[in-house]
């Protein structure tokens, strides 16, 4: 009660500020939840960069996700290397891209959010009491940009923000803030799709 009672204080907030005949802001939320709140599966193709040290890290991934706890992650990097990671409820396992080899995944690594996943943003938009939406003229065709906090003790993982196509509600990037509200990930979207009927042994560990 008290998340929706803030952001309906959002929404009046954001319908002032751009006049009530531009109710997008309300709207736009409303398509938003409907679409992601109850979001059955997903595939999507990234380009990930990682920040660390003063030197960024570029790879890609190809995610499949189905609810609630069936994710994978296919590896692979301009400078070499690929993998891919299966998790399925309570296990999980790392299969190397050249060798094949398996690596079981461990409970720690099992129970670590995985930050790149669209599934975790909106786990954290939904349950944090600290969340935005804004639809702001300075965005690229007003395009619609969402925040939540993470609530993590990890100082690379303190806050995430989404921008979404306001057309057709697809994922265009998502970033990942530190402690000093500097990016720490960046994930742009090439392919998404979602609720799309997934093969189910691709989550087999």
């Amino acid at each position: 009660m008290q998340k929706i009672k803030k952001m309906s204080l959002v929404l009046m907030i954001i319908c002032l500020f751009t006049g009530c005949g531009k109710m997008k802001g309300y709207n736009v939320y409303e398509r938003v939840y409907l679409t992601y709140k109850n979001m059955e599966s997903f595939t999507a193709e990234v380009e990930v960069t990682s920040y660390s040290n003063n030197s960024e890290n570029k790879y890609t991934l190809t995610q499949y996700y189905k609810s609630p706890d069936k994710q994978r992650s296919e590896y692979s990097s301009e400078i070499g290397g690929s993998n891919v990671t299966v998790i399925n409820g309570g296990k999980g396992k790392l299969v190397s891209g050249e060798t094949n080899a398996e690596i079981e995944l461990d409970s720690a690594a099992l129970k670590e959010k995985n930050y790149l996943m669209l599934s975790t943003f909106f786990e954290n938009y939904f349950s944090s009491e600290e969340t935005a939406v804004l639809t702001s003229g300075n965005e690229k065709k007003g395009n619609i940009r969402l925040s939540a906090e993470t609530g993590s003790s990890n100082p690379y993982r303190k806050k995430i923000e989404l921008l979404i196509d306001s057309k057709t509600l697809k994922p265009l990037k998502m970033t990942v803030y530190d402690d000093k509200n500097k990016p720490s990930l960046c994930i742009e979207y090439i392919k998404f799709e979602i609720n799309k009927n997934t093969d189910e042994n691709i989550f087999s560990v």
